[in-house]
Parts: structure tokens; sequence; C-alpha cells
């Protein structure tokens, strides 16, 4: 599918694109008379790779994933409304789970692990669903999608 547009799902083409118009030597860092340590080179190598893989993910993409994923994103938001119910409940949940015991004057460790325990809850479910979704799908509806 989107490998198609690309030339046969090889990613090497828009990676060496990408490196062409933002070499290593020629970043901000580098702009600016900061030195890239092997590091940092290291680092963009990764972040390169998890590129790589993203893009393989969805260029190889076939109905069962996009189902899973459509099924993922559909219990994250169901439990999105049924735990935050809206942007400011998560915002205020997100503050709190922030919060240290040495900067903070109002740190409340009770409230602060309940606030991360809601965000965990809600993150494991939404990708335990997804999970969960792309290996049932082919025993619940075998006409419709192949075993992975």
């Amino acid at each position: 599918m989107i490998g198609a547009a690309f030339g046969n799902g090889n990613c090497d083409a828009i990676i060496g694109t990408i490196r062409a118009v933002l070499p290593l030597e020629l970043g901000p860092m580098a702009a600016a008379g900061i030195e890239i340590s092997g590091g940092e080179v290291y680092m963009l190598k990764n972040d390169m790779e998890f590129f790589r893989i993203i893009y393989r993910f969805f260029a190889d993409g076939t109905k069962l994933k996009y189902s899973a994923i459509g099924i993922g994103l559909l219990v994250a938001f169901l439990y999105f409304k049924i735990f935050f119910r809206d942007s400011s409940g998560f915002e205020e949940e997100a503050e709190n789970a922030g919060k240290m015991p040495i900067v903070n004057r109002d740190y409340d460790y009770v409230e602060t692990q309940w606030s991360k325990g809601k965000i965990y809850v809600w993150i494991g479910l939404s990708v335990g669903c997804g999970i969960a979704a792309y290996y049932q799908l082919p025993q619940w509806l075998p006409h419709f999608f192949k075993a992975p």
C-alpha cells in the first residue's frame, strides 16, 4: 500500500534523501560550532533505524494490522472518556504524575501514584486491546483475516 508509493516497499531511498537534506555534519549543533561526539551520532543512527521499523510496519500493512490499530485507538478513545472525561482532566492527571517531592510544595504521594496508575492503566488497556485484536480477529472472523 504505502510501500508501493515509494517503490516496492524499500525505504532506503527515503532515508538517503533525509540524510542528504539533513547530514549529520551540517546539523544545528555543528553550525553553532559544537562538535558532535560519537554518542550523538549513534543516537541519530538509532533514530533512523526507528524510522525504518515504523516505515516497514506501515509499508507491509494488512487488513489485520490496520484493524488491530483501529481497535486499539477506539479503545483508547473510549477509555480516555471514562478515565479523564476531557483533555483538561488528562492534563491535570499528567501534572499530578509529574510532581516531585522536593520541588513541589503541594506534593501528595497518593495523588501522584494514583495519577501515574491511571495513565499506565489507560495506555496498557489500549495497547493490550490492539494486540489482543491482532491475534484474536483471525479466530473470530476467519473469512476476513488471515492468521499472523
